[in-house]
């Protein structure tokens, strides 16, 4: 099953019911990360085509977006910032989390960014989130519809996430400016002088 949503056009139809979730909210403090709880077939295929594929992800973000599993990443990203410190001259670090980023981003643009960056997975995240899937929360009669994003939970998606926004990484990355900058999923930091750090918090 999962050879064929990876390789052929599967109609939505027939995966709705897979792709629906049961939703539950985890306490972040600050707020609420909504994770979905998918289909137990769902999830063995998402994995199983993570261990097939994901080293194709891993390659192509490389050291630019670590959440794609580049080993010692963060590891190196965390040496490479505390050197900075350490050698003196670094006015200040600048530590960026977006707002819910996974279920905020434009699936379209995510989809388009993937069928060009990782073609080996692109079919399968392309049937499977294709159309909207139904996300159930317990005493709801009615389910939420996940429109945009990728859903907290599912096996494939910190890959989806993380080759989704590559283009934006590298645009970041585009002019050779001050100090460093390292990217793990939507965490993001930016180490330099005052104003060339200022100036890239404007970009982004």
């Amino acid at each position: 099953m999962a050879s064929r949503i990876a390789n052929e056009d599967v109609p939505w139809e027939q995966l709705q019911a897979l792709r629906a979730c049961r939703l539950i909210g985890l306490d972040k403090q600050l707020g609420v990360r909504p994770i979905g709880i998918g289909e137990v077939l769902m999830r063995i295929m998402g994995k199983a085509m993570a261990k097939a594929v994901g080293v194709n992800a891993e390659i192509v973000c490389g050291a630019d977006q670590l959440c794609a599993g580049l080993k010692g990443g963060v590891e190196g990203a965390n040496h490479a910032v505390s050197g900075l410190f350490d050698l003196g001259g670094v006015k200040c670090a600048l530590l960026v989390d977006a707002t819910n980023a996974y279920n905020t981003m434009n699936r379209a643009a995510a989809l388009w960014n993937v069928r060009i960056l990782w073609p080996r997975c692109s079919r399968f995240l392309f049937n499977t989130y294709r159309g909207h899937a139904a996300l159930y929360m317990r005493d709801q009669s009615a389910p939420l519809w996940s429109r945009e994003g990728t859903t907290q939970g599912d096996p494939l998606a910190s890959l989806f996430y993380s080759v989704a926004t590559l283009p934006l990484v590298w645009e970041m990355k585009r002019p050779a400016e001050e100090g460093p900058q390292a990217w793990f999923a939507d965490d993001s930091a930016k180490v330099g002088g005052l104003q060339p750090v200022r100036d890239w918090w404007d970009e982004l």
